[in-house]
């Protein structure tokens, strides 16, 4: 009898060992999946931060219901550029937007004008969508490095209206040159 009950309760333990083994195997398992959750989230989240920073203006001007936003003043020193990143929202109707040309004034009162424009993938001219930002490059060349500050920059343009113009001026912005 005594052996019965030995057999029974060895039979017992190792039946209760394998549903932990089995339990223990399952719960790895679903902390694996739950840790590739966490890393594929935490891509996600760098990238919505790194976007979040694109946007963010260096300076930001408004007029006639657009907002011209300038997010970055980058030299570089091998091409003798400045380039300047900007996001322009129209907040009226849909519309056609082109630039004339942009000024380019450092603090040591020297001049530089520019036709060279990206606006979205054209050049020069695109659409504006409502509420909707479109990045924009607009590059100066033939600056020298020891230009590390700009004084003035403006931006001259054309809306789609008949008389629709206006200048966009930024002051007091510095080079990071690369």
């Amino acid at each position: 009898m005594k052996n019965i009950a030995l057999i029974v309760m060895c039979i017992c333990f190792s039946y209760n060992g394998f549903a932990q083994n089995s339990q223990c195997d399952s719960v790895k398992k679903k902390n694996d999946q739950l840790t590739e959750s966490i890393k594929a989230l935490s891509k996600e989240n760098e990238y919505f931060r790194k976007s979040l920073n694109i946007l963010k203006p260096i300076k930001s001007v408004e007029q006639g219901g657009l907002t011209f936003n300038l997010t970055k003043c980058e030299g570089n020193i091998k091409e003798q550029t400045i380039t300047l990143t900007c996001f322009i929202i129209n907040h009226k109707a849909d519309s056609e937007f082109q630039f004339e040309k942009a000024n380019l004034t450092d603090i040591q009162g020297n001049n530089f004008l520019s036709y060279d424009f990206k606006i979205g993938n054209q050049d020069v001219r695109n659409m504006l969508f409502t509420d909707t930002p479109l990045g924009t490059k607009i590059t100066f060349k033939n600056v020298l490095p020891s230009t590390q500050m700009i004084k003035m920059i403006g931006l001259s343009y054309y809306g789609t209206g008949l008389f629709e113009k206006g200048t966009f001026i930024f002051n007091d912005i510095t080079v990071a040159w690369k």
